[in-house]
């Protein structure tokens, strides 16, 4: 499933900084060349019926943003995929 970027919304309790540092390049180089290949793990968003708060994935949030992109890969927190599904994505 895609989303847009401007629906999503980092959890404001994530206890980790995202820096734009070297490492952020990188992954921004990796995405630009191969996409993003771990989804972004997201929520509803309480109070809204289409956005969505980043659970897992604010580095790949702020490179696909770095990048100008307009959507990304999420995965619907609680929905288990199997390989199979994973891969059909």
């Amino acid at each position: 499933m895609k989303i847009a970027i401007n629906k999503l919304h980092p959890f404001y309790n994530h206890p980790f900084k995202v820096i734009d540092n070297a490492d952020m390049d990188n992954l921004v180089l990796s995405i630009k060349e191969q996409g993003i290949l771990a989804p972004i793990i997201v929520r509803p968003l309480e109070n809204t019926s289409d956005e969505f708060e980043i659970i897992s994935g604010h580095r790949r949030y702020r490179a696909a943003q770095l990048l100008g992109k307009k959507e990304s890969r999420r995965n619907a927190g609680g929905q288990q995929l199997t390989p199979k599904q994973n891969s059909a994505k």
